[in-house]
């Protein structure tokens, strides 16, 4: 039995015994998998992740992961473009607030912009940032719901690692700030 170049298809050479039913079964078989490793590939399908339940955290400033916020396996040396929204709750202005960063691996870099309100209850738009870069964000009263996205481009080095989101109240209140259900991020493949 023969193979195609491509995918490595299964096919009757001109030698083998006649049996259509396992031959035509063998090469839909093989298409089956050859198109499911394709759409499977992360050059095709971004790596995702989205935020199923609140998070809260009170009378903290330090920052730390989100179990959910986090890219797990982004490919060493690939270029990925980057989104996030994040979608969040707390005290009074300037009462709690949310401060967050990004961590990347060794070696790896991400550059982006955001849009948020500060707290200072300024629209911010369009700001360069960079991974370790912390950025404070204003929250809006119980109820009040603020928001920030993020857009651009994640270069990994050579090291493997995650990328993964850091978090917590710009200023310590025993009223929770909460990442709402609702956040996501999505990285795409570039190169």
């Amino acid at each position: 039995m023969g193979t195609t170049s491509n995918f490595a298809l299964r096919y009757p050479a001109l030698t083998d015994t006649p049996d259509g039913a396992t031959q035509i079964q063998n090469l839909a078989d093989d298409t089956d998998a050859a198109i499911l490793a394709q759409t499977t590939s992360e050059w095709v399908r971004p790596l995702t992740g989205y935020k199923a339940a609140d998070t809260s955290r009170a009378s903290t400033i330090a920052l730390a992961n989100d179990a959910d916020l986090v890219v797990p396996g982004p490919a060493v040396n690939a270029v990925y473009e980057f989104e996030a929204f994040l979608f969040y709750t707390g005290n009074t202005q300037g009462t709690s607030d949310l401060k967050f960063q990004w961590s990347v691996p060794a070696g790896a870099s991400l550059h982006y912009t955001a849009q948020w309100i500060s707290t200072g209850g300024t629209v911010q738009v369009g700001a360069g940032h960079f991974d370790g870069d912390i950025i404070a964000a204003g929250t809006n009263g119980a109820g009040g719901y603020r928001a920030v996205t993020m857009k651009r481009t994640l270069i990994m080095g050579a090291t493997a690692g995650a990328l993964q989101l850091l978090w917590a109240q710009n200023t310590s209140s025993a009223t929770s700030t909460t990442l709402r259900e609702g956040c996501w991020w999505r990285v795409r493949r570039l190169a």
